[in-house]
């Protein structure tokens, strides 16, 4: 049996149309029951950034590293000008959510409420590369499993999105993995159970396409990054975008 349930997407408008009935059949789109997770490759597992970098560093102790980089985080963010309060600094699940979306190695992931940030994510650096071949995936996680609240195996995690603009404007939350499986799907294979995990698989292609009408519907670097950086990322799509509009006139 399958570890999870795959879905192929003709193209981006299939995805639209497709998502929510695939999901919840005729009802409608229940917020909270499905979270959501981008990927630009459709090949790609869900392992964290920890297990990841782990790999360069055969024969190190996971638990012993995973414990050192959270307490230079937290030093770092003590000492530095960065308007950290105390209340997340004692918090050490806050605190990891907080360096996750800062680039420290961790063992979460990142997952949205909503289909269509995550597709976001999917497609946002599909317009520096060339040729667009393949395709992205959605992933889509049933939250009101009970084996997502196991201490032991994967959880999902919700933070506080207070001090976090980029978590409160991805509608983010987390999978927390802490047993011996690295990668969510592999810890979803132990329960034979393929609707815990659903992959909406999507053609690269349509990347112009579907960054355009996220655009519309206020979903934009500048939105999913609310510092200068988005600002310069959306500015860096919307030209990319008007050229490649010329070129079909």
């Amino acid at each position: 049996m399958e570890r999870f349930t795959t879905i192929r997407c003709r193209s981006w408008d299939d995805f639209k149309h497709t998502v929510v009935p695939e999901l919840f059949g005729d009802a409608a789109f229940q917020r909270g029951h499905f979270i959501f997770r981008g990927q630009r490759s459709a090949d790609w597992g869900l392992v964290p950034s920890f297990e990841r970098w782990l790999a360069a560093f055969p024969g190190a102790d996971p638990e012993t590293v995973a414990q050192q980089l959270l307490d230079s985080f937290q030093h770092e963010c003590a000492n530095g000008d960065y308007g950290v309060s105390e209340e997340l600094l004692g918090d050490r699940t806050n605190l990891l959510a907080l360096g996750q979306h800062y680039g420290l190695p961790t063992r979460l992931l990142d997952w949205s409420e909503s289909p269509y940030v995550a597709a976001f994510f999917a497609f946002a650096d599909s317009l520096s590369r060339a040729p667009l071949r393949g395709e992205v995936a959605v992933w889509a996680l049933d939250a009101t499993s009970a084996v997502w609240s196991d201490p032991s195996g994967v959880q999902v995690v919700r933070v506080p999105s207070m001090g976090n603009l980029r978590l409160r404007n991805q509608a983010g939350l987390f999978t927390l993995s802490h047993g011996k499986e690295p990668s969510v799907d592999e810890y979803a294979e132990r329960f034979h159970m393929p609707q815990l995990l659903n992959k909406f698989q999507i053609p690269v292609g349509d990347a112009r396409r579907a960054l355009a009408d996220l655009d519309c519907m206020g979903i934009s670097p500048s939105r999913m990054y609310p510092e200068l950086v988005g600002s310069a990322l959306t500015a860096t799509m919307h030209a990319v975008l008007a050229l490649d509009h010329g070129q079909s006139d």
